[in-house]
């Protein structure tokens, strides 16, 4: 009956190749299309199965050893299973995918692909039940002819298994009392591999009584002898992710904004002709961008974009009328560098571009160790998103934490340190306790320069744990309603006034109205030109 479905699909699949235009994608059509005549060939490869499986139950092996196991385990019912799951398939073509195909809009080809990973996974699991039978034949002689090496090796690997476990409860039992934070969590990741350890253990007991006996039962002895070198497997691996885990929780780091830096270019651009013929071909060049200060950058970026800058005819260069000499001069270049015709006598310049870079200056603490970074470029939108940061940690981790709970989100410099033992202790009474920092991390301490009260107070602590911690910036509030921390702040103005970012009048925000305001190409020159 599915073969009677499948060559009929067949037919409607070669009738789309013949109609098929534009649509769905060519190469994932075809694919599709294809499929009908898979499932024909997936069908005669199973019975191919069950043909060879039925001759081989007239063989002694068969008739004196296997039958009890076929019997028993019913390995019939997998053909009847992959038969099954072909008939799925022949129905997903003709109830999902073959409406698909008629409709050809290429909008559909997500549920097109989607359907097709069905129909293939259909086929591959219709292959694995036909081949099942004969698998688990060749398994149970393989066990019975090797029988005392199987015993030999399960009992090798469940003592590793032992070892495994007993080696990483240890290594968890250690951090639950270095992180007592995270005993809960450890715990639980550790449960998996209890699970594995018991199992095991079960599963030996049952080897080895399986293997004592006169007349012992192979499928059960060999199934688990094998659940042991697959757990032996799985056990190693989640070692090796759970002391990962564990190695994360002895970390400690900050990525801390310590200067700001933004260069502003301006790119000239020029177009030359022959100003003598009657059709002038125009030749443009591109000068390289020149580095300029925020305020010539400002003058330019906010030109129309077509602006004429300057001309030059027959030796002869000048600007335009309305152009500010003295800017002119931040960006002037040779007029007649890199002139393309020795019969070109006319140019006219113009702005080809305003490209802008950002730069940030990191101090990267780890655990005690500090080193400040040299600049680094970044772009403009994470630029802008921690220009209110400066003095602050863009990224910090503290000793107990996992690398998922990094926190990214503004932080005053130590606060997230702040309540774990490992760095310090808190000192004083009720909401007047402050944190008092052991001496290896007392930097911590000194990081807002002239802010003398710099221990962090309980209540502050508290705020940010409670409305801010890892979700978003924190700036705390003076008495006055001032920002605490951050670029804003006063603090951070005193001890960063001779940063970069000081010295170049970051803290005016400085030319912030036009920052990428003609950012990227502006196109060619003015449109006028020639005669």
């Amino acid at each position: 009956m599915i073969k009677h479905r499948i060559q009929a699909l067949i037919v409607v699949s070669a009738i789309f190749l013949v109609i098929s235009c534009g649509g769905l994608p060519k190469e994932d059509r075809r694919n599709a299309e294809t499929l009908p005549g898979k499932i024909e060939e997936t069908i005669k490869k199973v019975a191919e199965f069950k043909e060879n499986f039925e001759k081989s139950k007239q063989s002694p092996e068969y008739i004196e050893f296997i039958q009890p196991f076929d019997e028993r385990e019913k390995w019939v019912e997998n053909f009847t299973k992959a038969n099954n799951r072909l008939s799925d398939a022949a129905d997903i073509f003709e109830k999902q995918l073959k409406p698909i195909l008629d409709k050809n809009d290429e909008r559909e080809l997500p549920l097109l692909t989607a359907q097709t990973k069905r129909i293939v996974a259909a086929m591959s699991e219709a292959l694995n039940f036909a081949k099942a039978p004969n698998q688990r034949k060749l398994f149970l002689i393989k066990v019975r002819d090797e029988f005392p090496d199987w015993i030999k090796k399960a009992e090798t690997e469940n003592t590793q298994i032992s070892s495994v476990f007993k080696n990483l409860s240890e290594v968890v039992t250690q951090a639950k009392m270095d992180y007592p934070q995270k005993a809960e969590n450890l715990t639980g990741r550790l449960t998996p591999s209890k699970e594995l350890y018991n199992t095991s253990q079960d599963a030996f007991q049952i080897a080895q009584k399986e293997y004592k006996l006169s007349k012992p039962d192979y499928a059960a002895f060999g199934d688990n002898c094998a659940l042991i070198t697959k757990n032996l497997t799985r056990l190693q691996e989640q070692d090796k992710q759970l002391r990962s885990k564990i190695v994360e929780l002895g970390k400690s780091y900050s990525k801390i904004l310590v200067d700001m830096r933004v260069d502003y270019y301006v790119q000239l651009g020029r177009t030359s002709w022959d100003e003598r013929s009657d059709w002038p071909k125009e030749h443009e060049y591109q000068y390289q961008p020149k580095r300029v200060t925020g305020e010539v950058y400002e003058y330019f970026a906010l030109l129309p974009e077509n602006t004429t800058l300057a001309k030059y005819y027959a030796g002869r260069f000048g600007i335009g009328r309305n152009i500010d000499a003295g800017k002119w001069s931040m960006i002037q270049m040779p007029e007649t560098s890199n002139w393309p015709s020795s019969r070109d006598n006319a140019a006219e310049y113009w702005i080809a571009d305003v490209p802008v870079k950002y730069y940030h200056k990191y101090n990267l603490i780890e655990g005690i160790e500090q080193k400040e970074t040299d600049w680094q470029e970044v772009n403009e939108t994470y630029f802008e998103e921690n220009e209110d940061n400066l003095g602050m940690a863009l990224i910090v981790k503290s000793f107990g934490l996992f690398e998922e709970e990094v926190i990214k989100v503004a932080t005053p410099p130590g606060l997230a340190m702040v309540g774990n033992p490992k760095y310090g202790r808190w000192e004083g009474e009720g909401n007047n306790r402050r944190w008092g920092w052991f001496e290896s991390y007392l930097f911590y301490h000194w990081m807002f320069g002239g802010m003398n009260r710099h221990y962090y107070g309980y209540n502050d602590y508290n705020n940010w744990n409670r409305d801010s911690r890892g979700r978003s910036a924190y700036y705390g509030k003076t008495s006055t309603g001032e920002p605490m921390y951050g670029t804003s702040s006063t603090n951070t103005r005193q001890k960063y006034a001779s940063s970069t970012y000081g010295r170049t009048g970051g803290f005016r925000r400085q030319a912030s109205s036009v920052r990428g305001a003609a950012a990227g190409t502006r196109g060619g020159g003015p449109g006028a030109r020639g005669k």
